[in-house]
This record gives structure tokens, sequence and C-alpha cells, in this order.
């Protein structure tokens, strides 16, 4: 994804019809889904993160009073709730692959441990035949 491409796919202004749950759920997963796309073009997430902060709080500021508490109360739980599921998305994938790692390196010990015993078998063979 070049630049460009980015640039057509930003979230752009931050626009909600109400101040709820669901709808800022949604705000946090299309501006993490941008973020994602960011690191995945190779471009410099923590600015285009800072950027899109600007645009949060631009947003906030035009909120009436009673809604910028309730907007950023929910929007920092949601955050919370998306880096939780983000980390124990990767906790999980980095299980199972450590699962797979030590299930080879299992599999290596009992191929070493054969090839060993039938070595060691060979040469008390060998030796027995010497002496006869």
């Amino acid at each position: 994804m070049t630049t460009e491409s980015l640039t057509a796919t930003a979230p752009g202004p931050i626009r909600l019809e109400v101040i709820d749950r669901a709808s800022v759920r949604a705000l946090v997963e299309s501006e993490g889904q941008y973020l994602a796309a960011v690191a995945k073009a190779g471009e410099n997430v923590h600015q285009v993160a800072l950027d899109r902060q600007d645009e949060i709080a631009k947003f906030a500021a035009a909120l009436p009073a009673e809604d910028i508490g309730n907007f950023y109360a929910l929007y920092n739980e949601e955050v919370a709730a998306a880096a939780r599921a983000s980390s124990d998305r990767i906790l999980s994938q980095n299980a199972a692959e450590t699962a797979k790692l030590m299930q080879r390196a299992q599999d290596s010990s009992n191929l070493s441990t054969w090839v060993s015993i039938m070595v060691f078998f060979i040469i008390l063979i060998t030796a027995i035949g010497m002496f006869k």
C-alpha cells in the first residue's frame, strides 16, 4: 500500500451521530484498522497516531460540554479493550507457535536419541565381533 493509497483511505474528520458505546467502539475499530494498514505499508505509525489523536481532540472539543466526559470515558474504555484484545490475540498466536516449536524440538530430540542408540549398538556389535 503506497502513501497515496493510505491518504485515500484515511478516516478523515471524526463524525459520530450519537455518543454511545457502539459508535465509539466502531470509531476505535476503524482507527485501529487504519493504523494497522499504515504499519503494514511501512509508514510512521506513531506520527499517524498523533495526527489521529489531534482529530479526536478536535471532535471532542466541538461536542457539547456534557458529552465530552462521556465521550472520553467511552473512548478510553474501548481503546483499553481493543488493546487487551490485541494483546490476547498475540499471546494466543505466540502460544500456538511456541507449542509447534516445542514439538519440533521434542521430535528432534527423540530422533537424536534413537540415532545415538543405533550408533551405540553398531559400535557394541563391532567391538564384540573384534573379540571373537
